[in-house]
């Protein structure tokens, strides 16, 4: 009996690890995060620094590099490197008239220059689509499997409680059995 309740446990703990840790959507909202409220931020704060220094922003052939390079006397960089997304592109640095003078953008997952729409992230409100980011978190059709998973572990901790002081015997009974 307690061996099936450790299978039990054992295999409840590496479903929830799966579903909870591995789960690519996950993965994938974090990244878009990241872009959103780390890198877009960062560079956009650099981009304002540059052009108190410069008197104006970069070009667009200088672009986002250009926050990195060494300038002035002391030669110091704005950036400390040039910044990657999460899939490794380089992020998009436009200049235009309206607004802050500059747009500046992760082409996504797909890799593909959209001009900020399809899975583009850019600054500020944008919905993502589910499709474009390899699937959505499903929170409800996850909780039977996670609440399975708690009771079995729950089960098993009782079962060794009541063991109380057999519970070395018990191990080793199952352990050594063949």
């Amino acid at each position: 009996m307690l061996r099936v309740l450790v299978i039990i446990c054992l295999a409840a703990s590496l479903l929830v690890a799966a579903i909870e840790v591995i789960q690519p959507s996950v993965l994938v909202d974090r990244k878009i995060d990241e872009v959103r409220y780390g890198d877009l931020p960062a560079i956009a704060q650099a981009l304002e620094i540059y052009k108190q220094k410069h008197g104006t922003l970069p070009t667009e052939s200088e672009g986002v590099p250009a926050l990195a390079e060494s300038s002035g006397a002391r030669g110091e960089s704005i950036l400390p490197k040039v910044p990657k997304d999460p899939w490794f592109h380089d992020y998009v640095y436009r200049r235009t008239a309206p607004g802050k003078g500059y747009v500046i953008y992760s082409i996504g997952r797909n890799g593909v220059d959209e001009s900020g729409n399809g899975d583009d992230i850019v600054e500020g409100p944008k919905k993502y689509s589910c499709a474009e980011y390899g699937g959505c978190r499903n929170w409800i059709a996850t909780m039977p499997i996670v609440a399975l998973a708690i009771a079995a572990i729950a089960g098993v901790a009782i079962v060794l409680l009541l063991l109380g002081g057999r519970i070395s015997r018990v191990l080793v009974a199952v352990l050594h059995r063949k």
